[in-house]
């Protein structure tokens, strides 16, 4: 059975990062990657509400919860599986990256002009010239995102490579295993992702550990409270908490990982999966994620995900130096055109995309004899 909360979670994740992007491109004070004295709000739990960083953790750790609830019930082969998760992400991705091609193509030098007005380096992250023709955009979209881990098309892209690799390891070890040897194979994953310091990669093996204890009833409600308050306050911190807050902790060993506020790291992944056993234990929140404005909003997740950064940095960048305003306005006024034009753009995305992919998906499925469930 769905689980509705979790839909509301991905969504509001989902919808951080439109903010978290929108502040790195029109206000990058209030983002401490891109400014070392950010505004003082980047250091409070209110940040909670645009920090892109721990956002992206709770995608990753959601995936491996939901990967692996479908892991539990597949009967297919593994390399089937395999092939069906490349295409549930490659398809929608190549589209985003049509889309941001054109989107480039129709507003051209948009980013070369922002770039003087604002001063954010996030600005870098496009391409701000000579585009690559619209093959080598295809091509990009269906293999090189996923061997590259980056786009100058779409930056959000970067995410795709970890969530390919990360789902992919969870489908192997549920083909592989049941009962206590499947616990310990993703325990290794793990461990595997903190030795290879890549805590992003344990996030979708804490996800599937916290599957497992959930659907065998043994996932304690009393720390419920307490996991809430840590998810929402530890998710908060942004990049540089520890130097600028508490330097004792900011200790540089590990290649960084342990560093509070480090982006999707260790401690946003283990926010993040406080705050998903919170939902999963505290019916009073999770009523509140299965509202219908959180559910619509997961139920777009991936598309507003995949298009709202191509609009940033074409329509939107057009438009801010030609608004007749200044200073707070232009950007309130900005952000108030910005996030509708997002939520539609991600909408029509989700129709005309990603549930015909869903759609073609399941057809292929049906298509093939399924082998005997092994649950365990």
């Amino acid at each position: 059975m769905r689980n509705l909360s979790l839909d509301g979670l991905r969504g509001l994740a989902a919808f951080n990062v439109v903010l978290f992007h929108f502040a790195c491109a029109f206000y990058p004070h209030a983002v401490s990657e891109y400014d070392p004295a950010p505004w003082a709000i980047a250091d409070t739990p209110l940040a909670i509400v645009y920090n892109g960083g721990f956002a992206v953790a709770v995608f990753f750790v959601l995936s491996g919860f939901v990967i692996a609830t479908a892991a539990a019930q597949s009967r297919r082969p593994v390399l089937e599986t395999l092939a069906l998760r490349y295409l549930r992400l490659a398809l929608p991705v190549t589209a985003s990256v049509v889309v941001a091609w054109l989107l480039l193509q129709a507003f051209p030098g948009t980013v070369a002009i922002l770039k003087p007005l604002i001063g954010s380096r996030w600005l870098d992250y496009v391409y701000d010239g000579d585009l690559p023709g619209l093959p080598q955009a295809l091509g990009h979209g269906l293999a090189g995102v996923f061997v590259s881990g980056n786009s100058f098309y779409n930056n959000v892209l970067w995410t795709m490579k970890i969530e390919l690799i990360g789902s992919w390891a969870i489908y192997v070890i549920y083909a592989l295993a049941t009962g206590r040897a499947r616990l310990v194979l993703l325990a290794a994953l793990l461990l595997a992702g903190l030795a290879l310091l890549r805590p992003e990669y344990s996030a979708f093996a804490i996800g599937a550990l916290m599957r497992e204890a959930h659907a065998g009833s043994r996932l304690p409600r009393r720390f419920a409270w307490a996991a809430l308050v840590f998810g929402l306050v530890v998710g908060a911190t942004m990049q540089g908490y520890g130097q600028r807050i508490m330097p004792f902790a900011d200790a540089d060993v590990f290649g960084g990982v342990l560093r509070p506020g480090e982006p999707h790291k260790v401690w946003h992944v283990l926010a993040a999966a406080a705050l998903i056993y919170a939902v999963l234990n505290l019916p009073v929140v999770a009523r509140q994620l299965a509202r219908r404005l959180p559910v619509f909003l997961g139920r777009i997740s991936f598309g507003l995900y995949l298009v709202h950064v191509p609009i940033l940095l074409t329509v939107m960048a057009g438009l801010y130096p030609v608004l007749p305003l200044t200073g707070a306005a232009r950007i309130l006024v900005l952000l108030a055109l910005f996030v509708p034009l997002s939520v539609a753009a991600g909408h029509l995305f989700t129709l005309a995309v990603d549930e015909p992919v869903i759609g073609l998906l399941q057809t292929l499925k049906a298509q093939r004899r399924p082998h005997p469930v092994r649950e365990g």
